[in-house]
């Protein structure tokens, strides 16, 4: 009797396991990626100022149609900026300018399979960036390093702001399946100081965990 309630209850767990599966399948890959972002500070009436970023996260697709390709992707990441900054532009002080993000985009892509293992992803996309740290270590030590979100040591005029939103689009390659290269656009809906937006072009290289 015992053998046989033994028995029943491990069909039950593979039984519930195979049904959480099939509700967990809409999960269609999990990635790594690393980008090369060269960026613009885009300065209304000014001259705009080119700086590097450097960004690494992860990659979460969900599948939204068994018969249409379309998916969902969520991919957060963490990002370097910097910058050697004249005065001038963007800054009243000289120095060089480093700035760490977090920023969470949200995609809508279509897979188009041109051959087994090969794949083109378009998309576009949403995202909000949060600023955490912002500096300006000035060549004039008198200055020493600045914050450049406190409004007291960069002035009301050349405040950073610590949150964008922007939208953006860009294409990927994936390639055997477990690699993809792509390159995307994006532009900040708003400014980050003021009448100061930024527009990045990015280039990435992904590995995918789960395919």
């Amino acid at each position: 009797m015992k053998k046989r309630i033994t028995i029943l209850f491990f069909c039950c767990l593979l039984f519930q396991q195979n049904s959480f599966s099939q509700e967990r399948s809409f999960l269609r890959w999990i990635k790594g990626y690393a980008s090369w972002n060269p960026s613009t500070f885009v300065v209304n009436g000014g001259d705009n100022v080119s700086f590097t970023g450097v960004s690494t996260g992860v990659g979460i697709g969900f599948s939204l149609s068994k018969s249409v390709p379309f998916c969902l992707e969520v991919s957060p990441n963490f990002q370097v900026s910097f910058k050697k900054l004249n005065k001038g532009g963007i800054s009243h002080i000289p120095g060089k300018f480093s700035m760490f993000s977090l920023k969470l985009p949200v995609n809508l892509l279509y897979e188009l399979e041109l051959k087994d293992g090969l794949s083109i992803i378009p998309y576009v996309g949403i995202y909000a960036r949060g600023n955490i740290v912002g500096e300006l270590n000035a060549d004039d030590d008198w200055y020493g390093t600045v914050n450049v979100f406190s409004e007291s040591e960069v002035g009301e005029e050349n405040v950073f702001k610590r949150f964008q939103v922007g939208a953006h689009a860009g294409i990927n390659l994936r390639i055997a399946k477990r690699f993809d290269v792509g390159v995307s656009y994006d532009q900040d809906f708003n400014e980050i100081t003021k009448d100061v937006k930024t527009r990045s072009l990015n280039v990435s290289l992904s590995y995918y965990f789960k395919k």
